[in-house]
């Protein structure tokens, strides 16, 4: 199921990193739920990107549990987007030294507000045993290589899409702000 105006991550400009927010309230207890998933799911090729859409028969997410609050915000996947990390200028310093990322989108399923929650997860590549959620999504697939192009991922079934990985002795830069979007009614 697709919203009338489908929300897309953006590497932001090319210019900047993000800068901290003081209003951040902590700590945050994060529990997650992210079970391994083996059924086909559908793919598209965007502007920036490749978009892969989550099924409604996998339901995968986290909650955040402020401190002296007894209800949780809970958050579900609704897509996953590999892309290129946004560009530094030279003059920078590069803080992440990976190729490809992968942002998984979070919706709110509390609240009367739309938030969307990003997750964005660095794609290394190194040799051994280490989280590799591109060979469960490729294995058997064959990528959209035109913009509005879809194809089926995760079609080979041998290794599952496993995110909880992504969270397992993870460490998180938390960053909460609105940002606009070409979306009525969505920030």
């Amino acid at each position: 199921i697709e919203a009338a105006c489908p929300l897309q991550t953006a590497a932001g400009n090319p210019w900047r990193w993000s800068e901290p927010n003081p209003a951040l309230v902590g700590p945050v207890t994060v529990m997650y739920d992210y079970q391994r998933y083996r059924q086909p799911v559908e793919a598209e090729m965007t502007e920036n990107s490749i978009k892969i859409f989550i099924p409604p028969d996998y339901t995968a997410g986290f909650n955040l549990t402020y401190e002296n609050d007894t209800s949780p915000e809970r958050y579900v996947l609704r897509s996953i987007e590999i892309r290129k990390p946004g560009w530094v200028a030279e003059s920078a310093a590069q803080v992440l030294s990976h190729a490809l990322e992968a942002v998984l989108m979070h919706e709110s399923t509390t609240g009367d507000d739309s938030v969307w929650a990003s997750v964005v997860v660095p794609l290394e590549t190194e040799v051994g045993d280490s989280f590799d959620m591109i060979s469960a999504l490729l294995a058997g697939s064959n990528l959209p290589t035109k913009y509005g192009e879809r194809e089926p991922m995760l079609v080979g079934g041998v290794e599952p899409l496993d995110l909880s990985a992504v969270f397992t002795n993870g460490t998180f830069l938390t960053y909460w702000t609105r940002l606009p979007t070409y979306c009525q009614g969505f920030t």
